[in-house]
């Protein structure tokens, strides 16, 4: 004799179990459709600045004469139609994704996959799961969560002509 409520208990937990497989399996896929592409974007002046900040998109982090930003398609699209010159550097991307090298040699583009670098600035992509593990002790999670894009203008050089 089997009792309704045991069976019933039994249903509901196997319910449960392969609702959340494929809540998990669901977002797993989504992650990859939903990451974005990032771009280096030149400022050359404030309007410049104005229609980046009106795309849409993430900064990402400032470098010379503009900023590293991640676009979903919707932005890629407003970038193009308000003429910026961007520049396409990876697919598929998150800010999580995303981590900057403080080694002054070259040593961890043997170890990571570089998808930035300029100077000295190199930035990789990680395993976001592990950005903040021992194993990339040698790298740094990029924080934007204060960046704002803004034109800023080139420094000039004053050179004193008389010594």
């Amino acid at each position: 004799m089997v009792i309704p409520h045991l069976t019933s208990l039994y249903h509901g937990r196997y319910i449960l179990k392969r609702v959340i497989f494929i809540i998990l399996t669901v977002t797993a896929l989504c992650a990859n459709v939903l990451a974005d592409d990032l771009y280096k974007v030149s400022i050359n002046n404030e309007a410049d600045a104005q229609a980046l900040r009106a795309a849409g998109v993430e900064p990402i982090l400032p470098v010379s004469n503009g900023y590293l930003v991640l676009a979903d398609r919707h932005a890629a699209e407003n970038m193009q139609k308000s003429g910026l010159a961007a520049e396409f550097m990876a697919s598929g991307i998150s800010a999580a994704e995303l981590a900057l090298d403080h080694r002054p040699d070259r040593q961890n583009v043997k170890k990571y996959d570089l998808v930035f670098e300029e100077g000295d600035l190199r930035l990789y992509r990680v395993d976001p799961g592990l950005a903040l593990s021992a194993d990339y002790s040698d790298l740094t999670p990029v924080d934007n969560s204060y960046l704002k894009i803004k034109y800023q203008p080139p420094r000039e050089l004053y050179l004193n002509a008389s010594f």
